[in-house]
């Protein structure tokens, strides 16, 4: 999970609203309006995009978030059920999740800063990755330049390349050195940046751990894929690694799909 927000929004005249007002004419309706409070502050608190899960495996039910909220679990499940007619929430797999999320309790400037900033960093480790692996797979490759001396060892050339390195600073490998041109390079961050900025409209959790399953997912399925799956997630409004991975195991089997599949959606049509 993602360290918790100290904060959520509430718009000012929320009492107005149409929901709100039918809520307070019904039984229990003070009880009802205290735990949509208290479901919004414990949403925040979690940060994982209007998501309740204890942990990666394990949703929160009912009895757990009664306990948490201290109120009786009839009211809980009174107040869940007027929530989920009214599409305030959405029970997705035994999991309570808050629709649209991101959208109504977005970060602030500042916290967007900090999240692309974190994101950027990310995003150049694994394109340092990228090229080191890229090296190693064409470390056989020999040497046209014919001043270089054939006898000289690798741990001598390591040597001579320190002498010329900025101690102070870790470079990321010339794009020269293996098979992937500085065209290629920015067109993978370039990609992974599209990804990522859709996986957050999406309300995927940001967070490192998140980001680093997004990643991998791009490097394995390739961005095309990757917006299909994401476009899919969007119309089931299932924000999941879990579920984007089955989303791009579906598309990369090029299975037949019923009609309204998300898929098949996602997709353009039936792949046959």
């Amino acid at each position: 999970m993602a360290s918790e927000v100290k904060w959520i929004k509430i718009v000012t005249d929320i009492f107005d609203d149409e929901k709100i007002l039918l809520i307070e004419s019904m039984p229990e309706a003070d009880s009802i309006i205290v735990i949509w409070f208290k479901l919004l502050c414990f949403a925040g608190k979690q940060n994982n995009g209007g998501i309740l899960m204890l942990n990666d495996r394990i949703p929160y039910t009912d009895e757990m978030l009664a306990t948490v909220f201290r109120r009786p679990l009839n009211v809980v499940r009174m107040a869940f059920k007027v929530f989920e007619k009214f599409d305030m929430i959405e029970i997705i797999n035994n999991t309570v999740t808050i629709p649209n999320w991101e959208k109504h309790q977005s970060l602030d400037t500042y916290e967007r800063i900090k999240e692309k900033d974190r994101k950027r960093k990310a995003l150049q480790r694994q394109q340092k990755k990228l090229l080191l692996e890229s090296s190693t797979d064409n470390s056989t490759d020999t040497s046209t330049d014919k001043s270089m001396d054939v006898h000289t060892t690798e741990q001598d050339k390591e040597k001579e390349e320190d002498k010329d390195k900025d101690i102070t600073t870790t470079p990321t490998p010339s794009p020269s050195d293996s098979f992937l041109s500085a065209d290629d390079a920015m067109q993978i961050q370039a990609e992974q940046d599209e990804v990522l900025d859709a996986a957050r409209d999406a309300g995927f959790a940001q967070n490192n751990k998140t980001f680093s399953l997004l990643v991998d997912l791009y490097s394995q399925y390739g961005k095309d894929a990757m917006l299909a799956g994401i476009t899919a997630c969007v119309k089931q409004n299932v924000a999941k690694i879990s579920y984007l991975e089955g989303c791009l195991k579906s598309i990369a089997a090029g299975g037949k799909r019923k009609t309204g599949n998300p898929f098949r959606d996602a997709i353009g049509g039936d792949v046959e």
